[in-house]
């Protein structure tokens, strides 16, 4: 299996973290979700796993991808991240009263309470035993995880790092980790998918420069050629165009 980027590149847990605050504002997952985040606050209601009288703690908010449909759902949503910009993106769109955010590591930060539901919602690094064991440690009642079964524009940035020379994918998202760990620790769960289509259209220009600031992230990479080798067959004159289908599983169990 390729490596992923964070780990071609060196990165160290700081670094990644870091990662995250320095491409917030080019932030393209909220794009490639779709109606899944709705799709998944539904689901959850339905199964009675989130409630208007529950308190629930998101650990990985991002900009608010999956808070925003989840706080019409619930009692109290507490959001935890690393990056001070993806929750100052939150704060910026969000009108709900009963989000509250938390700047921190979802593996070290102290809450000083425990909650209903625990959801892990694309955090990184989620899905090992400790995330497990440390989602477990802050609820009462669910967790619940969520990873990418497929997202077309991880293919895109991989088929980008190949143009660079480097044999980067993000395929371990889909390796099964997290419920291999789950059987491991001796948990019984269940697994949902979410599946959402995607059309996205920019202006190329836009969409390229936004490109180039996310991968002179990783480093000293001018991606320029590579972006528009990648992403030329979406380009026409100065509009791309770009259409998939991006699925979600969602993997709930309790302590």
């Amino acid at each position: 299996m390729s490596r992923h980027p964070f780990e071609g590149e060196g990165f160290d847990r700081d670094r990644s973290i870091r990662f995250w605050d320095d491409i917030a504002y080019d932030y393209e997952g909220r794009i490639m979700q779709g109606d899944i985040p709705m799709q998944v606050a539904e689901r959850l209601s339905e199964r009675g796993i989130i409630g208007d009288d529950s308190d629930v703690v998101e650990f990985g908010c991002g900009p608010g991808t999956y808070s925003l449909p989840l706080s019409a759902y619930v009692r109290t949503l507490t959001c935890v991240d690393t990056s001070e910009r993806m929750l100052s993106i939150l704060k910026d769109t969000c009108a709900s009263k009963n989000i509250t955010t938390v700047l921190g590591d979802f593996m070290s930060i102290d809450l000083g309470r425990r909650f209903d539901t625990a959801m892990m919602t694309l955090c990184p690094g989620s899905g090992s035993k400790e995330a497990v064991l440390r989602a477990e440690s802050v609820t009462e009642g669910w967790c619940v995880h969520l990873m990418w079964v497929s997202n077309a524009w991880d293919d895109i940035h991989a088929k980008v790092w190949k143009e660079l020379g480097k044999d980067y994918s993000f395929e371990g998202r889909k390796s099964g980790l997290m419920e291999s760990n789950l059987r491991e620790l001796g948990r019984e769960y269940d697994t949902e998918e979410f599946v959402t289509d995607i059309y996205w259209a920019t202006p190329a220009k836009e969409l390229i420069e936004r490109e180039k600031r996310i991968f002179s992230v990783y480093g000293p990479y001018d991606a320029e050629g590579a972006l528009m080798d990648t992403l030329g067959e979406f380009i026409d004159g100065n509009r791309f165009s770009f259409e998939c289908t991006n699925t979600i599983k969602m993997i709930c169990w309790r302590p």
